[in-house]
This record gives structure tokens, C-alpha cells and sequence, in this order.
């Protein structure tokens, strides 16, 4: 299991700024009135949960971790998660 260490103040804000989107969509999943509706409410489970992916992973490597402990914690081959990140991380 990867070690754990406070968050940066910029993604602590990033991520705490989804958390009533999430709250909403999953509300929205759960009270849908149509197949259609649900969808929305899933395509913006789908963006936040990439958006938070993305900066969770920037800040990981930028904290030493490595790329096999990051897909373990995804649950996903290092390659593949290497493969998706690699070219998105900011200094």
C-alpha cells in the first residue's frame, strides 16, 4: 500500500470543489425519472472520478511514488496506468 501524506492546499481545493458535484449526480443517479437522465448523472460520475484520478496521480509522483504502487492503488497494470498519465503530469 502506498505511504500517505497530506494533500497540497491546490488539490485538497480541487477535490473537496467536486465533492458537491458528486453529491449531486449520485442524488440525480439514484431519483432518475428515465434511462436518459441517469446517464447524465453518470457521465459526470465518469468526469470527476478522471479529474480526481489525474490530480491524485500528479500529486503521488510528484511525492516519490512510483508507477507500479499507483496502479496497485488503481487496481490496474503499471503499463497501462503509465501509458494514460505519464504524458498529462505538470511540474
Amino acid at each position: 500500500m502506498a505511504r500517505t501524506r497530506p494533500r497540497d492546499a491546490v488539490s485538497a481545493t480541487v477535490l473537496a470543489k467536486q465533492a458537491p458535484q458528486i453529491e449531486d449526480a449520485v442524488w440525480v443517479l439514484r431519483h432518475a425519472t428515465s434511462a436518459l437522465i441517469a446517464l447524465h448523472a453518470v457521465a459526470e460520475l465518469r468526469r470527476c472520478v478522471l479529474e480526481s484520478e489525474e490530480i491524485l496521480v500528479n500529486e503521488a509522483r510528484k511525492g516519490g511514488d512510483t508507477w507500479e504502487l499507483i496502479a496497485e492503488a488503481l487496481g490496474e497494470s503499471r503499463q497501462a496506468v503509465h501509458r494514460r498519465h505519464s504524458r498529462k503530469l505538470t511540474a
